[in-house]
């Protein structure tokens, strides 16, 4: 890899796929943090289409550079075989827990989502998108993963509009008690139905097991514990499934 592309991968985060490049372009034109962050979009030099014809002009009445390259050059800076031929470069952007502390103690109201373990890259980005689509202020996770190309592909662009913060659960949580946030656990064993939760005008948590692993030591944490009625034989529902169903109900009753 050439000293360029090693300062690029340093400093750098990229977003592939049409439609998530797309979607960022648009944000961009209202976002001012989205548009001062996107460094260049690169298009493979053997792609085509209506949709690229889209993302070129959109970039080009925007002003942002556009390179032509191998569709190597594209998957080695991304690390995402599946890139579509398009990417974005955008300026690396990192939270930290004193991030969220500030915005906690500076805002009156908020939501934040908090999953115990996330270990696949597809399921993390649907979170990530369902989080940005459902108002979400924050999302911590723990896991064995981080943002790469892929999640912020499948994210639709949403990782680059989230704060989003890979932290020690516990640490979190403990964290969330002390600023006086109510946190609220989704759990099988939970004894009321999620719809009945209590949702402060307040900082809301919502803590969730991961993929393969139940909330254990976390529940001494909650004010509440919660479960999603189900009727058919399954035990359990995926990650974001169960994460969109609260969220949204969440909104509904704000609306």
């Amino acid at each position: 890899m050439s000293k360029l592309h090693r300062r690029r991968k340093i400093n750098s985060v990229f977003v592939t796929g049409r439609n998530a490049v797309l979607e960022l372009l648009l944000s961009s034109k209202t976002d001012s943090n989205i548009r001062n962050r996107i460094k260049a979009l690169y298009i493979g030099n053997k792609t085509s289409g209506d949709k690229i014809k889209e993302i070129i002009n959109l970039a080009r009445s925007i002003g942002i550079k556009r390179y032509v390259v191998w569709k190597k050059t594209i998957e080695k800076l991304s690390g995402d075989e599946r890139s579509q031929q398009v990417m974005l470069e955008l300026e690396k952007e990192k939270f930290f827990i004193d991030d969220l502390i500030k915005r906690i103690k500076s805002q009156r109201t908020g939501l934040i989502v908090v999953v115990k373990d996330v270990d696949y890259e597809s399921n993390l980005g649907s979170v990530i998108r369902t989080c940005e689509a459902g108002g979400v202020d924050a999302l911590v996770y723990n896991g064995n993963i981080g943002i790469t190309s892929v999640v912020r592909r499948v994210s639709m662009g949403a990782s680059e509009r989230l704060m989003i913060l890979e932290h020690n659960v516990y640490q979190s949580l403990k964290v969330f008690r002390e600023l006086g946030c109510n946190i609220i656990g989704v759990e099988v064993c939970g004894l009321v139905p999620y719809y009945r939760s209590n949702i402060i005008d307040g900082w809301n948590v919502l803590l969730f097991g991961g993929e393969d692993t139940s909330l254990t030591g976390e529940i001494k944490y909650c004010d509440q514990v919660v479960n999603i009625p189900m009727v058919g034989k399954v035990g359990s529902l995926n990650l974001n499934a169960a994460v969109a169903i609260i969220l949204f109900d969440i909104l509904r009753r704000k609306t």
